[in-house]
């Protein structure tokens, strides 16, 4: 995300805000450092924030969203895990999402999570994990 295009979405969550949102959900993420950089320059939010989070399940699946859906980037480091897991891809693709959720826990109050092609049986998974490693407080 450059500069410019980090002040635009700076200027849309401002008006959110602004308009009486009670809280914010990011697209779907699979790096922390464009939502640190966006961060940095917004500050912290007044309302709790939401990270997206579609867990990867194939190599395919990750080009797919990388390549044809608008607003989701797929660095080329997980990309490639995700070709190379070959049929373990999806274990590798709750591996990848369990990393990204610690490594965010910091910065967000919560995660929403979304299945894809009808694949609620990773959420599921993924979804039991999260509670045995992280219960409420």
């Amino acid at each position: 995300m450059t500069d410019e295009e980090t002040d635009s979405e700076i200027e849309k969550y401002q008006k959110k805000i602004d308009a009486g949102a009670h809280f914010i959900m990011t697209q779907p993420i699979y790096e922390l450092a464009p939502l640190e950089r966006f961060l940095s320059r917004a500050g912290k939010p007044p309302i709790p924030m939401l990270l997206g989070c579609i867990p990867l399940h194939s190599g395919r699946h990750a080009e797919y969203l990388h390549n044809e859906v608008p607003g989701i980037t797929i660095p080329d480091e997980i990309r490639t895990r995700m070709k190379a897991a070959g049929e373990h891809s999806h274990e590798e693709g709750l591996k990848i999402a369990q990393e990204l959720l610690a490594e965010a826990q910091n910065l967000v109050e919560g995660v929403y999570l979304m299945p894809s092609y009808r694949r609620y049986d990773i959420v599921a998974e993924l979804t039991k994990t999260l509670r045995a490693k992280y219960p409420k407080k």
